[in-house]
């Protein structure tokens, strides 16, 4: 039975999964991995998480919202900061995400990300910047996805989206957001993105 048959009977497809403390929950955004599960792993290896708190695979209380496609695990989104929307099949409230962030070798807690000016220093220039009255959007691009990022117009992160299909590679989304940089983005070295400085 797929994924898709469990949560249209609305049963969550976790029910029996147990909660493991001693799995550090590690947002890996160099490696695409969350507790050492990557993308196109199945998902029933992240039953570390426990019961999600809905039909789907939501977190709220550890700030995460897991994304599945045919079983597989295809992405995540992490809170940044307090008031972070991840959907509204869950009634907890949202918390920043509990764990910590692996980037470029470094491991942060959500708390150090604070601005703009954090995620540049990170990761360099993004492959596009979206701004708009509410909110800012950058998308980082890499080898295995794309790093989406959400920041409160004042420039605080809010929501990070971590994604095996990159949105910037649909032409009809680049034409929504006026996108002039040329895809695809070329990478060197050590899967480094490639961007005019």
């Amino acid at each position: 039975m797929s994924l898709l048959d469990r949560l249209r009977r609305r049963r969550s497809p976790t029910a029996e999964w147990r909660e493991d403390r001693g799995v550090r929950l590690i947002a890996d955004l160099d490696r695409f991995e969350l507790g050492g599960v990557g993308f196109g792993d199945p998902y029933t290896r992240l039953s570390f998480l426990g019961p999600s708190e809905s039909p789907f695979l939501d977190y709220h209380r550890k700030g995460l919202r897991i994304d599945v496609a045919d079983d597989q695990f295809d992405g995540f989104t992490l809170a940044l900061g307090v008031g972070a929307f991840l959907g509204a099949s869950s009634k907890q409230p949202v918390r920043p995400f509990v764990g910590s962030l692996r980037i470029r070798g470094r491991e942060l807690r959500v708390e150090e990300l604070r601005s703009e000016g954090d995620l540049t220093a990170s990761w360099g220039t993004p492959f596009w910047r979206d701004e708009d009255d509410d909110e800012i959007l950058l998308f980082f691009e890499f080898p295995d996805g794309e790093i989406q990022v959400e920041l409160s117009r004042e420039g605080r992160p809010r929501v990070l989206i971590a994604t095996p299909d990159p949105l910037m590679a649909d032409p009809e989304q680049r034409r929504s957001y006026g996108v002039e940089t040329p895809w695809p983005p070329s990478f060197a070295g050590r899967g480094e993105p490639q961007y005019p400085r």
